[in-house]
Protein backbone atom coordinates (compact mmCIF):
# COMPACT_ATOMS: atom_id res chain seq x y z
CA UNK A 1 0.00 0.00 0.00
CA UNK A 2 1.74 3.26 -0.71
CA UNK A 3 2.52 5.71 1.69
CA UNK A 4 0.53 9.30 0.75
CA UNK A 5 3.38 11.39 1.67
CA UNK A 6 5.56 9.41 -0.67
CA UNK A 7 2.85 9.99 -3.88
CA UNK A 8 4.06 11.26 -7.43
CA UNK A 9 2.61 14.45 -8.49
CA UNK A 10 0.12 12.30 -10.78
CA UNK A 11 -0.77 9.99 -7.86
CA UNK A 12 -1.55 13.11 -5.21
CA UNK A 13 -3.55 14.48 -7.49
CA UNK A 14 -5.36 10.79 -7.92
CA UNK A 15 -5.89 10.94 -4.47
CA UNK A 16 -6.83 14.26 -3.64
CA UNK A 17 -9.43 13.74 -6.45
CA UNK A 18 -11.24 10.84 -5.01
CA UNK A 19 -10.98 12.24 -1.25
CA UNK A 20 -13.00 15.37 -2.42
CA UNK A 21 -15.33 13.07 -4.75
CA UNK A 22 -15.68 10.88 -1.39
CA UNK A 23 -16.77 13.98 0.83
CA UNK A 24 -18.93 15.19 -1.99
CA UNK A 25 -20.84 12.00 -2.20
CA UNK A 26 -19.64 9.22 -0.08
CA UNK A 27 -17.52 6.37 -0.88
CA UNK A 28 -20.18 3.97 -1.91
CA UNK A 29 -21.41 6.12 -4.59
CA UNK A 30 -18.26 6.97 -5.57
CA UNK A 31 -16.48 4.69 -8.12
CA UNK A 32 -13.16 4.29 -9.86
CA UNK A 33 -14.25 5.61 -13.15
CA UNK A 34 -15.54 8.83 -11.70
CA UNK A 35 -11.66 9.33 -10.06
CA UNK A 36 -10.48 8.75 -13.08
CA UNK A 37 -12.68 11.21 -15.02
CA UNK A 38 -12.56 13.92 -12.52
CA UNK A 39 -8.84 13.78 -12.48
CA UNK A 40 -8.59 13.60 -15.98
CA UNK A 41 -6.63 10.46 -16.19
CA UNK A 42 -6.74 6.95 -17.47
CA UNK A 43 -8.89 4.47 -15.29
CA UNK A 44 -5.80 1.84 -15.81
CA UNK A 45 -3.36 4.57 -14.53
CA UNK A 46 -5.45 4.62 -11.43
CA UNK A 47 -5.79 1.30 -11.06
CA UNK A 48 -1.80 1.29 -11.54
CA UNK A 49 -1.50 3.74 -8.43
CA UNK A 50 -3.62 2.56 -6.13
CA UNK A 51 -5.10 -0.89 -7.32
CA UNK A 52 -8.84 -0.51 -6.49
CA UNK A 53 -11.00 1.85 -4.58
CA UNK A 54 -11.24 0.26 -1.29
CA UNK A 55 -7.52 0.60 -1.24
CA UNK A 56 -8.21 4.66 -2.22
CA UNK A 57 -10.69 4.55 0.35
CA UNK A 58 -8.44 3.39 2.84
CA UNK A 59 -5.21 5.86 2.21
CA UNK A 60 -7.81 8.87 2.66
CA UNK A 61 -9.64 7.44 6.02
CA UNK A 62 -6.49 6.89 7.18
CA UNK A 63 -5.00 10.22 5.97
CA UNK A 64 -8.32 12.05 7.75
CA UNK A 65 -7.29 10.40 11.44
CA UNK A 66 -3.80 11.40 11.07
CA UNK A 67 -4.49 14.44 10.55
CA UNK A 68 -6.68 15.20 13.11
CA UNK A 69 -4.32 12.97 15.56
CA UNK A 70 -1.16 15.28 14.03
CA UNK A 71 -3.15 18.45 16.27
CA UNK A 72 -2.18 16.30 19.53
CA UNK A 73 0.61 18.73 19.89
CA UNK A 74 -1.78 21.35 21.54
CA UNK A 75 -1.48 18.52 24.77
CA UNK A 76 1.13 19.03 26.73
CA UNK A 77 3.79 16.79 27.04
CA UNK A 78 3.09 16.13 30.92
CA UNK A 79 -0.35 15.72 30.12
CA UNK A 80 0.34 13.31 27.63
CA UNK A 81 1.88 10.97 30.02
CA UNK A 82 -1.50 10.28 31.62
CA UNK A 83 -2.26 7.17 28.37
CA UNK A 84 -5.65 6.87 29.17
CA UNK A 85 -6.76 10.34 28.90
CA UNK A 86 -4.50 10.82 25.84
CA UNK A 87 -6.72 7.97 23.78
CA UNK A 88 -9.83 9.45 25.44
CA UNK A 89 -9.18 13.03 23.77
CA UNK A 90 -7.55 11.65 20.32
CA UNK A 91 -11.09 8.88 20.41
CA UNK A 92 -13.42 11.83 20.76
CA UNK A 93 -11.45 14.33 18.38
CA UNK A 94 -11.05 11.71 16.02
CA UNK A 95 -15.35 10.71 15.64
CA UNK A 96 -15.99 14.15 16.22
CA UNK A 97 -14.34 15.16 13.42
CA UNK A 98 -15.42 12.15 10.97
CA UNK A 99 -19.01 12.25 12.27
CA UNK A 100 -19.58 16.50 12.05
CA UNK A 101 -18.03 17.36 9.46
CA UNK A 102 -18.21 17.25 5.60
CA UNK A 103 -16.63 13.79 5.62
CA UNK A 104 -19.86 12.19 7.54
CA UNK A 105 -21.40 10.49 4.45
CA UNK A 106 -17.62 8.92 3.76
CA UNK A 107 -17.32 7.72 7.32
CA UNK A 108 -20.75 6.19 7.48
CA UNK A 109 -19.66 4.89 4.18
CA UNK A 110 -16.22 3.19 5.91
CA UNK A 111 -17.82 1.48 8.67
CA UNK A 112 -20.70 0.11 6.56
CA UNK A 113 -17.81 -1.11 4.40
CA UNK A 114 -15.46 -2.53 6.91
CA UNK A 115 -12.67 -0.29 5.59
CA UNK A 116 -12.81 1.64 9.33
CA UNK A 117 -11.70 -2.27 10.52
CA UNK A 118 -9.29 -2.30 8.15
CA UNK A 119 -7.49 0.98 9.53
CA UNK A 120 -7.93 -0.68 13.64
CA UNK A 121 -6.59 -3.89 12.32
CA UNK A 122 -3.55 -2.34 11.49
CA UNK A 123 -2.43 -0.61 14.73
CA UNK A 124 -0.80 -1.76 17.10
CA UNK A 125 -2.14 -2.45 20.93
CA UNK A 126 0.87 -0.93 22.93
CA UNK A 127 -1.00 1.00 25.06
CA UNK A 128 -3.36 -1.58 26.50
CA UNK A 129 -0.14 -3.22 27.23
CA UNK A 130 1.24 -0.30 28.85
CA UNK A 131 -1.93 0.56 31.11
CA UNK A 132 -2.11 -3.12 32.50
CA UNK A 133 1.51 -2.16 34.39
CA UNK A 134 0.23 1.37 35.40
CA UNK A 135 -3.77 -0.83 36.25
CA UNK A 136 -2.11 -3.93 37.35
CA UNK A 137 -4.44 -6.16 35.27
CA UNK A 138 -3.26 -8.95 32.51
CA UNK A 139 -4.22 -9.61 29.49
CA UNK A 140 -3.28 -12.24 26.40
CA UNK A 141 -2.70 -10.87 22.79
CA UNK A 142 -5.49 -12.61 21.84
CA UNK A 143 -7.86 -10.37 24.13
CA UNK A 144 -6.12 -7.33 23.45
CA UNK A 145 -6.93 -7.95 20.13
CA UNK A 146 -10.58 -8.51 20.86
CA UNK A 147 -10.45 -5.23 23.14
CA UNK A 148 -8.35 -3.00 21.17
CA UNK A 149 -10.08 -3.64 17.57
CA UNK A 150 -12.94 -6.29 17.44
CA UNK A 151 -14.58 -4.80 20.32
CA UNK A 152 -14.66 -0.92 20.26
CA UNK A 153 -15.53 -1.33 16.25
CA UNK A 154 -18.51 -3.24 17.09
CA UNK A 155 -19.23 -0.51 19.53
CA UNK A 156 -18.22 2.39 17.38
CA UNK A 157 -20.42 1.22 13.93
CA UNK A 158 -23.28 -0.32 15.67
CA UNK A 159 -23.87 3.05 17.74
CA UNK A 160 -23.27 5.10 15.19
CA UNK A 161 -24.90 3.26 11.96
CA UNK A 162 -28.09 2.56 13.41
CA UNK A 163 -28.42 5.48 15.54
CA UNK A 164 -27.69 7.39 11.76
CA UNK A 165 -30.98 5.41 11.49
CA UNK A 166 -32.89 6.82 14.10
CA UNK A 167 -31.81 4.24 17.27
CA UNK A 168 -30.44 5.15 20.26
CA UNK A 169 -32.22 7.92 20.59
CA UNK A 170 -31.32 8.28 24.31
CA UNK A 171 -27.42 8.29 23.75
CA UNK A 172 -26.78 11.73 22.67
CA UNK A 173 -23.52 11.90 19.90
CA UNK A 174 -21.46 13.34 22.56
CA UNK A 175 -21.83 10.17 24.21
CA UNK A 176 -20.33 8.02 21.46
CA UNK A 177 -16.65 8.83 21.86
CA UNK A 178 -17.48 7.57 25.51
CA UNK A 179 -18.98 4.58 24.48
CA UNK A 180 -15.88 3.60 22.28
CA UNK A 181 -13.44 4.52 24.82
CA UNK A 182 -15.14 2.80 27.52
CA UNK A 183 -15.61 -0.35 25.52
CA UNK A 184 -11.60 -0.65 25.33
CA UNK A 185 -11.11 -0.74 29.31
CA UNK A 186 -14.33 -1.68 31.02
CA UNK A 187 -13.69 -4.58 33.27
CA UNK A 188 -10.00 -3.94 33.98
CA UNK A 189 -9.76 -0.16 34.97
CA UNK A 190 -11.37 1.09 37.58
CA UNK A 191 -14.79 3.69 36.34
CA UNK A 192 -14.24 6.43 37.90
CA UNK A 193 -10.18 6.49 35.96
CA UNK A 194 -12.39 6.34 32.45
CA UNK A 195 -14.69 9.33 33.78
CA UNK A 196 -11.80 11.24 34.56
CA UNK A 197 -10.23 10.66 31.40
CA UNK A 198 -13.63 11.33 29.18
CA UNK A 199 -14.27 14.07 31.24
CA UNK A 200 -10.53 15.63 30.38
CA UNK A 201 -11.45 14.82 26.93
CA UNK A 202 -14.43 17.06 26.52
CA UNK A 203 -12.00 19.68 27.34
CA UNK A 204 -8.98 18.98 24.98
CA UNK A 205 -10.80 17.69 21.79
CA UNK A 206 -12.14 21.10 20.87
CA UNK A 207 -8.97 22.46 21.41
CA UNK A 208 -7.43 19.73 19.04
CA UNK A 209 -10.50 20.31 16.53
CA UNK A 210 -9.83 24.15 16.57
CA UNK A 211 -6.59 23.88 14.27
CA UNK A 212 -7.95 21.83 11.96
CA UNK A 213 -9.68 22.92 8.60
CA UNK A 214 -13.11 21.21 7.75
CA UNK A 215 -11.99 19.92 4.37
CA UNK A 216 -8.24 19.79 4.42
CA UNK A 217 -6.45 21.68 1.65
CA UNK A 218 -3.37 20.62 -0.07
CA UNK A 219 -1.60 22.94 1.97
CA UNK A 220 -2.38 21.68 5.80
CA UNK A 221 -1.98 18.48 4.72
CA UNK A 222 1.46 19.19 3.24
CA UNK A 223 2.17 20.84 6.81
CA UNK A 224 0.79 17.64 8.56
CA UNK A 225 3.32 15.79 6.78
CA UNK A 226 0.87 14.22 5.44
CA UNK A 227 1.68 14.57 1.50
CA UNK A 228 5.37 15.39 0.39
CA UNK A 229 6.49 19.31 0.24
CA UNK A 230 5.31 21.05 -2.97
CA UNK A 231 8.05 21.16 -5.63
CA UNK A 232 7.57 24.51 -5.96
Amino acid sequence: MPCVNELSPTAEHIFLTAMDLFRSQGYSKTNIRQIAEQAGVSLGLVNHYFGSKRQLGYLVLETLIRYVIGRSDVISAEQKQNLLCYDAAETRAVNIYLSRGPFRRFYLDTLEEDIFFNYLERLPSFLLEQLQTTYGFTISRDMALLYCRYIPYMVEKTLVLKKNQGLFPGISEDEIPYQIFVSTYSGRIPQEELSRADTWSREVAPQILAGLEPIPSPTALRAAGLLAPSAT
